[in-house]
């Protein structure tokens, strides 16, 4: 990486900075008027041509060099294209003039080569190397294979990784800066990814015929609302938000996997249980056929309804503590004093403010409220949203849960077919988010991080014209590379 940085920074050094040759040649003889208007038109056509036979060799050194390496194209010859003042037309100057060259300062370029090197460094300790790359691929072969080879050891895998990523998600969580997003446990998917967790690990399996912890009927209960919240809302997450097998981040990776283990698990307890009855015969286990969605006598009972009921067991203790203390936390000028009378600092996120900041407040302010986009920036900057937001929040959030446990649960009730239909479509979804994700690094991430350095250090349009710099594209790219993070 550091090597193709240096390449692209000898590229426009050579380009941009050495100066022109200067040759002196034999004065020619006097000339007739007629004689040196011709040679004046012969060196405004050579001119000319000299300026396209630079131009074609710029697009051949492209060619033949980088034609499997889109990188350094798009690093060294499209910037060297866009910059070159010399690949623009000369116009005619009087005899003795000499032509001057625009010409970038050498510490502009090295400082833009510094930055892009720091900004390597940076995704290498964020993950971004051979290790976690092998860790990630390897890991999402062996979970594919022991779901569809071997389902009834799947559970041994699913509470071991699903103990270590649980643990190792809160680690990289509570370490977050500048804010610290440990409550991000707090919120709906979280919260029911560890109740999945207990559930399918620990009440499913712990008591067998005879030696039974918990009662059947609870156990039945429980069954058909963690169906509802795994198939539904867990799955939903994975369709509507930008999670992606990104197989170098181990957060993405632990974050992608504890959004389907609990529909895999179902998958295999609903369509598949008499395979792990005939292996681990001490667990307990009844007719999963059982599974009613839609209530019929009330909402305990039924997928849905059980659904629904610890929907509202969650959001109601949540929702408490947002308008106490949480919307609070976040808040640049926060409303909570010390003993001295002095605002606290903002020290904890939530998840609440994490998606206000991603775009949500201002959809909702152009959308819901009128609100002008200025306000609602200035909101994102501070972590100071409107108390009608959290409520249209809520009730959209509400609206979603219920969305996806009528659409995708209720789908994945009807038959093993369409149960494994939607992981695997879903799956297939996540994978190609990856994809562009790598396609994204390997072509454009570097050029726009490039492009924004030179705008930074230099300003718009102060490379020259013609073809100046989008700075609405570069902060596009931007956005999307942090969106995706």
């Amino acid at each position: 990486m550091k090597y193709h940085c240096r390449r692209i920074g000898m590229h426009l050094l050579k380009r941009k900075m050495s100066p022109k040759a200067a040759t002196k040649e034999a004065t020619p003889a006097p000339a007739s008027p007629r004689d040196h208007d011709e040679d004046r038109d012969h060196k405004h056509k050579h001119n000319h041509n000299k300026n396209h036979d630079e131009n074609l060799d710029q697009h051949n050194v492209g060619d033949n060099n980088n034609d499997n390496n889109p990188i350094l194209y798009n690093l060294a010859v499209a910037p060297s294209l866009s910059l070159d003042s010399s690949s623009k037309p000369t116009s005619d100057v009087e005899e003795g003039q000499e032509e001057k060259e625009e010409r970038l300062s050498p510490n502009t370029v090295k400082a833009v080569l510094n930055n892009l090197e720091r900004e390597a460094e940076n995704r290498v300790k964020d993950g971004f190397n051979r290790w976690n790359f092998t860790f990630g691929v390897a890991n999402t072969h062996f979970v594919v294979y022991m779901w569809a080879v071997y389902p009834e050891h799947f559970w041994i895998l699913y509470i071991i990784e699903g103990a270590f990523f649980l643990s190792f998600r809160f680690y990289k969580l509570w370490n977050k800066r500048p804010l610290n997003q440990a409550l991000h446990y707090l919120d709906f998917c979280w919260v029911t990814s560890i109740a999945c967790y207990i559930f399918l690990s620990i009440v499913l399996f712990v008591g067998g015929p005879g030696n039974e912890l918990f009662s059947p009927t609870f156990r039945r209960q429980f069954l058909e609302l963690t169906f509802g919240v795994a198939c539904g809302p867990l799955l939903g997450t994975l369709l509507v938000t930008p999670l992606s097998l990104v197989f170098h981040s181990n957060e993405t990776m632990a974050s992608v996997f504890l959004h389907f283990f609990p529909a895999m698990q179902l998958y295999i307890l609903r369509w598949n249980s008499s395979v792990m009855r005939e292996v681990w015969p001490v667990f307990w286990y009844e007719n999963f056929d059982f599974l009613n969605f839609w209530p019929r006598e009330g909402l305990p009972g039924s997928v849905l309804g059980n659904s629904l009921i610890y929907y509202f067991c969650w959001a109601v203790p949540y929702m408490i503590f947002q308008l106490v203390i949480g919307l609070d936390l976040p808040r640049t000028h926060r409303k909570m004093k010390t003993k001295e009378g002095i605002p606290k600092q903002p020290f904890y996120d939530t998840v609440y403010h994490f998606n206000m900041r991603e775009g949500q407040c201002v959809w909702m302010g152009e959308v819901l409220w009128k609100r002008p986009k200025e306000e609602s920036l200035r909101m994102v900057e501070t972590n100071e949203f409107e108390l009608r937001d959290f409520f249209a929040y809520m009730t959209l959030h509400f609206i979603s849960v219920v969305a996806s446990v009528v659409l995708l649960a209720w789908f994945c009730s009807l038959s093993k077919y369409s149960h494994a239909a939607w992981i695997y479509a879903i799956f297939g979804l996540v994978i190609l988010r990856g994809a562009n994700r790598y396609v994204y690094y390997s072509t454009q991430m570097y050029t726009s991080i490039v492009r924004r350095q030179f705008v930074s250090l230099l300003g718009h349009g102060a490379i020259g014209s013609g073809n100046d710099l989008d700075v609405n594209h570069i902060e596009g790219d931007w956005t999307y590379s942090r969106l995706n993070r």
